[in-house]
């Protein structure tokens, strides 16, 4: 596992209690409230939804409806087309319908403040990247998951311990989406970015991993769930404008 990916799941661990039983289908009223809270709309602010077909739908209409009740000008929920494409779609055609779009998605992307890249909506697709351009820009902050990440699942197998029931996973990334304190996490991660700017930082592993490294005055990235737009105008690369939830991961 990346270290960071690492400290994303030890931080969580301090936060939540014994791994989630078998419960309730998921609380998409709270899930879209928690999402909205971490934006801290401004009145009027602009909000875009992109999906992809047959993930997470039942997100989308309490999502919009709490943006609506935060203040939040909703400008409802793009589709985009499923990857890979499904039997008999041409990719050259895509490719090339996506490079006519470009002009046009960014010229309306500009006019978006946050967007949220609902599970399944990856930067492979046109409508993704064009919006990490605007981000790029200087312009508005992105929510994104890893609950379900890239097309691929978060929690993967290991040889020996295979992976319990789907309903477990969820009702675990429910819990640390809910209930994490990611303000408590946040300052955990300055602690220890503030402890690895010190001097040089040594990982070794009883396998015979040692690895020594400094990082100097680079930038680092801290995932505490803050999405908001002050946040947004202090960041200084790109992912500090896409916000990661569950919160818990530096870079």
């Amino acid at each position: 596992m990346r270290p960071a990916a690492l400290l994303g799941v030890l931080l969580l661990s301090m936060t939540l209690p014994a791994a989630a039983q078998p419960g309730p289908a998921l609380d998409w009223t709270r899930i879209a409230d928690k999402i909205v809270r971490q934006m801290a709309l401004q009145p009027g602010e602009r909000v875009l939804l992109l999906a992809a077909p047959g993930q997470f739908e039942a997100l989308i209409p309490p999502l919009r409806l709490s943006v609506i009740r935060a203040g939040g000008v909703d400008l409802g929920s793009w589709t985009v087309l499923p990857l890979p494409l499904l039997a008999g779609q041409d990719a050259a055609v895509v490719e090339e319908g996506q490079k006519r779009a470009r002009p046009a998605l960014l010229e309306m992307l500009r006019n978006v403040d946050v967007a949220v890249m609902m599970p399944g909506a990856i930067p492979a697709h046109g409508e993704y990247s064009a919006m990490q351009e605007v981000l790029k820009s200087g312009h508005g902050r992105t929510i994104h998951f890893h609950w379900h990440a890239f097309g691929t699942p978060s929690a993967m197998a290991l040889p020996g311990h295979p992976l319990p029931a789907q309903e477990v996973i969820d009702a675990t990334y429910q819990r640390a989406l809910l209930g994490a304190d990611c303000k408590a996490i946040g300052e955990v991660q300055r602690r220890f970015a503030a402890a690895m700017r010190t001097g040089e930082v040594r990982i070794t592993s009883p396998e015979g991993t040692d690895l020594r490294f400094r990082i100097g005055d680079r930038p680092v990235n801290f995932q505490d769930g803050d999405a908001s737009a002050a946040r947004a105008r202090a960041a200084k690369v790109l992912v500090d404008r896409e916000i990661e939830l569950p919160c818990g991961v530096i870079r």
